[in-house]
């Protein structure tokens, strides 16, 4: 059995992501390599070597997982902002950080400018940001409209949007400029944003859609080409995406808005839609336009859609996430387990394959084709060279008081180290080094297998 050593460097991921929901698990991680996929392996073929290890969370539920410029993970946790560096956690909480209004983190977004904005429980007290090493509250005080923000979307600027309770804020160089139904806004509560091509700021309210463009707003609601009031989030907090023709496509309740040059369309079942429930709205590298919605996912292609039903089982059938690898394929969170779709078939990945949890909320690919799942209890996994390997807070490392067995390149060091194989038909088998000796702690055994 292979042991491998790695260094910060290697754990780390060189992409970003918002994500704007609850949670409420531990992480699981997988990273794949193009090297892997090259070889057209199936998901459920890869050798699985599992560290399971308390290895520094201050809590196993993750609401948000963000990675900032310098390559730091953050994860915000019921107890604690959570910062990884590839080897162990540095927590940040009330106890030790004042600017922090909760140690409860509900959500995390980067800035241009390397700045992380920090959302807490306490939702009516403001917003933190940590930058350049240091944590700063930002409340009516310093110029917000309000202390409970509900959105936030950040410009190529180095300016970062916020939507509150009353209004509408931009800040940058440490000066707020707000925006308020008397400059026009249709409403003062604010839940979603977005910036197209074109810099247009497009603002969702709770009484309805507005642009605002060139320091002018335009309310959108209630004219023939938007007559709902009902924009819904279809990435974080964004109420929009834009394909590579500048078309833009927003979700309503009454089905999908495509807009350009002024002129909209609107999409339902009855156009081959999947359902009018979409969670998410992706283009994939090739310029097809791919929903993931309540009963299945669709793809807009050449003016219609095509459906394609993932499972019989409901729960498989409803799509929550859609992501790309390097390969082309499509990964997919769906309420009970992932799916890789490639080829025009799904392959599923779930709890009786060994996957640590059947209630996958979240998945990230960064540049490198490293794919990053949140899922309940599982602990940190990666795809690595047809590896999979996990991390957890279950056994083993303690975050602040670790025994060198065995060290890495740069000197850190794993109080326990558990190594799991994942086979086709033996399922998994994991065995645990502690104080010099190997016990098997943990079988997953596949159906039909041994």
């Amino acid at each position: 059995m292979r042991i491998e050593t790695h260094t910060p460097r290697d754990l780390l991921l060189t992409s970003r992501t918002f994500v704007g929901s609850t949670l409420p698990l531990l992480l699981l991680i997988g990273l794949l390599t193009t090297s892997s996929f090259a070889q057209k392996k199936s998901i459920k073929q890869y050798v699985h070597d599992r560290w399971t290890s308390q290895n520094g969370l201050p809590q196993n539920s993750a609401s948000d997982i963000v990675q900032t410029k310098d390559g730091y993970l953050w994860f915000a946790t019921q107890e604690g902002l959570a910062r990884f560096d590839g080897v162990r956690f540095t927590v940040f909480d009330r106890a030790n950080t004042d600017a922090l209004p909760d140690s409860w983190i509900l959500g995390l977004i980067e800035d241009n400018t390397g700045g992380l904005w920090i959302r807490t429980q306490e939702v009516d007290r403001g917003i933190a940001r940590y930058y350049n090493g240091v944590f700063t509250l930002f409340t009516t005080m310093n110029g917000l409209p309000s202390n409970t923000v509900t959105s936030a979307f950040a410009d190529k600027e180095g300016g970062i949007w916020f939507g509150t309770y009353q209004g509408l804020s931009h800040f940058k160089d440490g000066t707020f400029n707000n925006y308020s139904v008397t400059d026009g806004l249709p409403g003062d509560t604010v839940f979603a944003l977005s910036l197209d091509s074109k810099n247009n700021l497009w603002i969702s309210t709770t009484r309805g859609l507005a642009r605002f463009s060139d320091g002018k707003f335009a309310t959108l609601t209630g004219s023939a080409a938007f007559s709902d009031t009902s924009f819904y989030r279809v990435r974080g907090f964004s109420n929009t995406v834009e394909d590579k023709s500048g078309t833009l496509w927003m979700a309503t309740r009454r089905g999908v808005v495509s807009y350009r040059n002024g002129a909209t369309k609107l999409f339902t079942v009855r156009d081959g839609l999947s359902s009018l429930t979409i969670n998410k709205i992706y283009q994939s590298s090739k310029g097809d336009l791919w929903f993931a919605t309540s009963n299945g996912l669709s793809r807009f292609e050449n003016g219609s859609f095509v459906a394609y039903r993932a499972s019989t089982d409901p729960d498989e059938n409803t799509i929550s996430e859609i992501h790309e690898d390097n390969e082309g394929s499509l990964w997919l969170v769906t309420g009970k387990g992932i799916k890789r779709f490639a080829n025009g078939k799904f392959e599923s990945y779930k709890l009786e394959d060994c996957l640590s949890d059947n209630s996958v909320q979240r998945m990230l690919i960064d540049k490198e084709g490293s794919v990053w799942v949140s899922t309940f209890g599982g602990g940190v996994d990666r795809f690595r060279n047809g590896t999979f390997v996990t991390y957890s807070s279950l056994t083993g490392l303690t975050f602040d008081n670790v025994q060198p067995i065995l060290e890495d390149s740069k000197g850190g060091s794993l109080d326990r180290l558990q190594l799991c194989r994942v086979e086709p038909d033996q399922g998994r088998h994991c065995h645990e080094l502690h104080n010099r000796k190997w016990t098997l702690r943990q079988q997953c055994a596949r159906p039909g297998g041994g």
